[in-house]
């Protein structure tokens, strides 16, 4: 057995144009894409870092000098060119249009300069754009969500871009009178009750007049109700386990709101500065493959360590994802092979699993595959053979640079439901910073309790979503 050694997760190879040029040489095109994400991403994460506290506002950081007039044109001309393209890809990114801390909103006080007043246009075209998308409600809330088969019927859903739009009213970016046409005129009910969701915000912020609340209170009553939801056909062991643990979690403590954000945990740092972290568990893997050469028979010679360790919100109980790469498809778990070799301790503390090639797949089994699959490829840690790791880095890059225009935005939102709300937005977030705004909490309509509406939060989301949802256009 080679000696085995450790690489940074593949997303952070597409922070590299020089090592990505070499893969790609054919296409000058892609370091120029990679080269202005990069850096965009340092630009805001700058202009963030001056504003100590999330919740101020970006007038109130003007006004008390955190910032200048020319770091908010900057910030919106940036934030601006990821939302339109043309090289980023316009569509790609206009789910940031979620994500974005509302205290950077610019509020109708802030003087209109073109970069505002572009920003403003973009983001509200991105916004439109997001009303046609339903997701599932409890992805944005705790991550419960039945099994396939357990289901008696469709997940809630949910088109989130409404949930927001109160924000959006209240800075000036959207007029009240298109969110009322919408709740009375949409052909989407999923919409509609979306938009009467947001009803206590308007009265809670006093943002319209009480007659143009009764209105909109009018045509809520008026709406036809959702399918109903049905309880589960079952409730699976391992559904029953997760529901126990969730329940048995200690009470987290949370940190002061007045701590510095810059003394908190950083969520938004890259995965590979968190492997010194793990030298333990890397250790443990290169033993087990040193010590059982017969692991060579049916799998290759790397693994992938991945989890919320890596990620920088575990807690002390916490497993560490282990991902074993077939070399042909194998129809037990891979628990069963290590168990009858009598090696279970080796890999006691691991949460395994393999991932099988897609050999002899239908078209369309290959795309979920790809999809399923990209967030384990690309954000966790290898471990193995240099050699064979190199290999794996670029076919796995050239798979998914090459893969076709459906492929690559159901993995850009494989991508960004993996990095920003499993589970940083369910669990890992509320462990690791200070709850800013309780005051959404009695907003039950919007799921308000949930870090999803959080300032701290929403600036960790957008610094990742500009580094991890991401997958530059070759053509």
């Amino acid at each position: 057995m080679p000696r085995m050694t450790t690489a940074s997760p593949i997303r952070e190879f597409l922070n590299n144009p020089d090592y990505m040029k070499e893969i790609f040489p054919d296409h000058p095109r892609l370091t120029k894409q990679i080269t202005e994400r990069i850096r965009i991403h340092s630009i805001i994460a700058i202009i963030f870092n001056k504003i100590k506290d999330p919740r101020t506002t970006i007038s109130a950081a003007l006004e008390n000098g955190e910032v200048t007039v020319e770091d908010v044109d900057l910030l919106y001309s940036n934030l601006t060119t990821i939302l339109k393209g043309p090289y980023l890809g316009s569509s790609d990114n206009h789910y940031l249009a979620l994500y974005l801390p509302f205290e950077i909103l610019p509020d109708p006080t802030l003087t209109r300069s073109t970069a505002i007043n572009s920003f403003i246009n973009h983001y509200r075209t991105a916004w439109r754009y997001l009303l046609a998308k339903e997701d599932v409600r409890a992805n944005f809330v705790d991550g419960d969500v039945l099994e396939l088969a357990a289901r008696a019927s469709d997940p809630q859903p949910v088109v989130k871009a409404a949930h927001i739009s109160p924000w959006l009213v209240r800075a000036g970016i959207v007029p009240f009178d298109d969110i009322v046409y919408n709740t009375q005129h949409s052909d989407n009910l999923v919409l509609r009750h979306s938009f009467a969701d947001t009803l206590s915000l308007y009265t809670d912020l006093n943002l319209v007049s009480k007659k143009s609340l009764d209105y909109f209170t009018r045509i809520i009553r008026s709406l036809p109700p959702l399918p109903e939801q049905k309880d589960p056909i079952y409730i699976s062991p391992e559904r029953l386990g997760w529901l126990l643990s969730r329940d048995k979690e200690e009470k987290i403590i949370r940190p002061s709101a007045n701590t510095p954000f810059d003394q908190l945990p950083d969520l938004a740092a890259p995965f590979s500065s968190r492997i010194s972290e793990l030298t333990p568990e890397i250790e443990r893997v290169k033993q087990a493959f040193a010590e059982n050469s017969w692991l060579l028979d049916y799998f290759h010679p790397i693994a992938l360590l991945g989890g919320s360790r890596i990620k920088g919100y575990s807690t002390a109980n916490s497993d560490t994802d282990l991902y074993l790469i077939a070399k042909k498809p194998l129809e037990n778990n891979p628990l069963s092979l290590v168990r009858d070799a009598g090696i279970t301790n080796a890999f006691l503390g691991f949460s395994l699993n393999t991932l099988n090639p897609n050999d002899n797949l239908s078209d369309e089994d290959i795309h979920f595959a790809r999809v399923q699959k990209i967030h384990i490829l690309f954000n966790s840690i290898p471990i193995g053979d240099p050699a064979f790791i190199q290999t794996f880095i670029k076919e796995t890059l050239k798979e998914y640079l090459h893969c076709d225009a459906p492929t690559r935005l159901d993995c850009l939102d494989r991508l960004e439901f993996d990095a920003l709300l499993y589970r940083l937005c369910h669990t890992g977030y509320a462990r690791t910073h200070p709850q800013y705004n309780p005051e959404f909490a009695r907003h039950a309509g919007i799921d308000g309790s949930s870090a999803f509406y959080d300032s701290g939060f929403r600036r960790i989301a957008t610094l990742l979503f500009l580094s991890h949802v991401f997958l530059p256009k070759l053509n």
